[in-house]
């Protein structure tokens, strides 16, 4: 049996206003997930991955280490057996764009990745 559903915006710095956003088409609003809600501390950060949005299949496996924030132990494993859309995640947009990424791949820019989740930074305003 399967866990999961579908990850929304569930960010509380003020990011709700599309207008507020510094980069919209870099911006995860919606994913399939193991979880209902976006959170930082949730991320890899060996790699800065977002882990239940790479990994919406992980529930004890021993390829992630559980812990705030999760370690990825093995990823071959990982991408193989809890990602689930071919060995990634196809992810949607705050300007509205779709995009298939590589479990891997789906990295926080605060870690050098290329796409943004729920933090402060998300707004010109730091969301206050």
């Amino acid at each position: 049996m399967l866990n999961g559903g579908y990850m929304y915006w569930g960010c509380s710095y003020g990011c709700n206003r599309l207008a507020r956003l510094i980069a919209p088409s870099e911006t995860v609003i919606l994913a399939d997930s193991t979880d209902s809600c976006f959170y930082p501390y949730a991320t890899e950060r060996t790699k800065g991955v977002g882990i239940r949005i790479a990994f919406p299949n992980w529930t004890n496996e021993s390829a992630i280490r559980c812990g705030c924030p999760p370690t990825v132990v093995d990823w071959n494993y990982a991408i193989a057996n809890l990602a689930r859309h071919n060995g990634g995640n196809i992810l949607i947009f705050a300007d509205g764009h779709a995009k298939w990424y590589k479990a891997d791949m789906i990295r926080d820019k605060r870690f050098g990745g290329s796409l943004r989740f729920c933090d402060p930074s998300l707004t010109s305003d730091g969301g206050y």
